[in-house]
């Protein structure tokens, strides 16, 4: 390590979430309708992608930008060929599974149009609409007082695995911003999670120790017969699931200043049922197969990061943007890019 003082640290939470996609036309219509647009393009030859990504074939990736947002963009990715389909629909249970999260004002139209797609025979695993209130049940008053709390739905595709939420009765200002013109009125990603299985939790403190993200929130929910987050996590009854919160580190619990970009990161207890899915979601595949950080002090992190559990830390090599990047497995075997800011 130098002898410089160096701060290695994430910017602006989690950048992108990497798609990859068999062509390009139907994927950048299907994020238009979330209000993504198309930004940059760039490409790696074969023998280029394989020092960042480990894949020995040559890659095209356009860059799609929500409104102004420096964070919660996708990478869309076509490679000259691929490895494998990936996590495809596969239900959200099992380790190496991700999903994007995006708030919505429309999630009755969200659901109409999933439901259509799954009748006309599409690949999709669906969590219909549910809600979830903020009061205690016995001092709720229905039709006379506000009932403030968050609806949610899950609609995982082929190439894609979204989760949507809709404020209800409260809001964050910087979690996230809304673009009302496009067809669905949703924000950026402001939350991309996986799945481990790790009861020492030693795996969770990489996000914060190593890469510098802040933890803002730990909580436990048990098993409850047709609830939403139960059908999600595909619970059975006496299991429970735990979820730890890696924020931008700007973000503080306040609610004005708690910012979107974050890592959810669900743990299964040891010792349950969850398959192993963590080689289908690694670039090479076809759909979500990794997420990007923008970081400062980019060769400190590269350093910090090669020092710490994280394993195939890769060199320092230009991405297909050109900008200096790095690539690893964290400890939970999770990949990971890395992007000088």
């Amino acid at each position: 390590m130098s002898d410089k003082l160096v701060t290695p640290r994430i910017v602006g939470g989690l950048y992108e979430a990497f798609h990859a996609v068999p062509e390009p036309v139907e994927a950048i219509r299907h994020w238009q309708s979330f209000g993504y647009r198309v930004g940059e393009e760039g490409r790696l030859e074969a023998a280029d992608a394989k020092k960042l990504y480990g894949v020995d074939l040559g890659l095209r990736s356009i860059r799609l930008r929500h409104q102004h947002a420096d964070h919660g963009l996708v990478r869309l990715m076509l490679w000259d060929g691929t490895v494998g389909d990936g996590l495809g629909a596969r239900p959200i249970r099992g380790l190496g599974t991700r999903w994007t999260g995006q708030k919505t004002l429309n999630m009755a139209r969200l659901f109409d149009h999933a439901a259509a797609a799954q009748r006309l025979g599409q690949e999709m695993w669906i969590v219909p609409p549910f809600f979830v209130g903020f009061t205690p049940p016995e001092k709720q008053v229905p039709f006379a007082e506000a009932l403030p709390g968050v609806r949610e739905m899950v609609a995982l595709r082929a190439h894609t695995r979204q989760v949507f939420i809709e404020f209800v009765g409260w809001g964050l200002p910087q979690y996230g911003a809304i673009n009302p013109d496009c067809l669905f009125q949703t924000s950026q990603f402001t939350h991309q999670c996986l799945i481990v299985q790790d009861d020492s939790k030693k795996s969770l403190a990489f996000y914060d120790d190593v890469l510098g993200m802040v933890r803002l929130n730990e909580s436990t929910t048990p098993f409850t017969p047709g609830s939403g987050p139960s059908q999600i996590f595909g619970l059975a009854d006496g299991e429970t699931f735990h979820v730890a919160d890696f924020d931008d580190p700007r973000s503080t619990n306040a609610p004005a200043e708690r910012r979107s970009g974050r890592l959810k990161i669900i743990r299964l207890e040891e010792g349950r049922p969850a398959e192993d899915w963590r080689d289908l979601s690694r670039p090479g595949h076809l759909g979500y197969t990794g997420n990007s950080l923008r970081v400062a002090d980019f060769d400190a992190m590269r350093e910090k990061v090669q020092g710490s559990g994280a394993t195939a830390v890769t060199d320092a090599v230009p991405d297909e943007f050109g900008r200096r990047a790095f690539s690893f497995n964290a400890p939970d075997g999770n990949f990971w890019t890395a992007v000088e800011a």
